[in-house]
């Protein structure tokens, strides 16, 4: 198996957010067939860019590249979150259909927080033992 792929398999923050993506999956089943290509479309794409940036990004080759797809991960998290929001704004959807699917955003959002700061750590160590001066051989 490719080690990138079992690296991403073993990351809660990738389950969490294909959890986000089934519940997603369940709710736009319930939306007018009026927003069936609009709002439920946007939603689930959003809703599967989550994991898939965290995986892509953890199969890239470097840190930095890591760190960008798991910015775009919180991206499409907020997106869903909001969009999750206006739909109850607008009468689609009440806060009991939605309550189990925000929290797993607000989990998401926690995890990929915590998880890019732990990127950044680890770019910045890097970068901090590029600079250091390499030992002279006599």
């Amino acid at each position: 198996m490719n080690p990138s792929i079992s690296a991403v398999e073993n990351l809660e923050v990738w389950h969490v957010s294909r959890a986000v993506a089934r519940s997603v999956y369940r709710l736009t089943k319930r939306l007018p067939f009026s927003e069936r290509n609009n709002l439920a479309n946007q939603l689930m794409r959003a809703s599967v860019s989550i994991s898939s940036n965290i995986s892509e990004g953890r199969g890239r080759a470097t840190t930095k590249e890591y760190l960008r797809f798991v910015y775009f991960a919180q991206g499409s998290n907020t997106e869903v979150y909001t969009q999750l929001l206006l739909c109850r704004d607008v009468g689609y959807f009440t806060d009991a259909d939605i309550h189990d699917t925000l929290i797993l955003c607000r989990r998401v959002d926690q995890m990929l927080t915590s998880l890019s700061n732990t990127l950044r750590a680890k770019i910045a160590w890097q970068e901090n033992q590029k600079k250091k001066p390499k030992p002279t051989k006599k």
